[in-house]
């Protein structure tokens, strides 16, 4: 298991950019790891050999553990959706539930809405909250279907970059 200590005698991390560098060389360290096919999620990975054996992290958890002298708890989540965006600020631990809670709109949707979709005539507008669908209603116009699937996201507490 690698500690802040470890870590730190390896590389320098910069906060501010996100950006991890070998202490040795100055360059930059970590490759882009595409995490997720479906959806083609990508994350940075750094490798480290500390004595003698590769120590291969997700630069996000690897910041956290810098910044904090400890790995996260639960899951780091950006903030922003951008999986290559490490600064500290753009990361948060947080439970899987907490997690969900902030996604970015799926590449699929055709409404523009996350949450709101076309049903013939009808705007239906539904929430996922702890793995269960909940049905928001059925609406003529669009506006409304947003407004409620909006209210249930207050209702729900869930971050104000989800679906974004």
């Amino acid at each position: 298991m690698i500690t802040q200590k470890m870590l730190k005698s390896k590389v320098t991390y910069d906060k501010d950019s996100g950006l991890f560098y070998n202490k040795k060389t100055g360059r930059r360290v970590g490759f882009i790891h595409s995490s997720n096919k479906i959806n083609n999620t990508k994350y940075i990975k750094i490798a480290i050999i500390i004595d003698g054996k590769e120590h291969r992290h997700y630069a996000h958890r690897l910041a956290w553990l810098y910044t904090y002298g400890k790995f996260p708890e639960f899951q780091i989540d950006h903030i922003d959706h951008d999986g290559t965006n490490n600064k500290i600020h753009n990361l948060r631990d947080v439970a899987q539930a907490q997690n969900s809670k902030n996604v970015k709109k799926s590449s699929s949707n055709t409404s523009g809405y996350t949450g709101v979709w076309r049903r013939g005539r009808m705007w239906v507008s539904e929430i996922m909250v702890d793995r269960k669908k909940i049905k928001l209603g059925s609406y003529k116009n669009i506006q409304d279907a947003v407004i409620a699937r909006m209210k249930a996201e207050k209702k729900y507490v869930f971050h104000e970059n989800h679906g974004k």
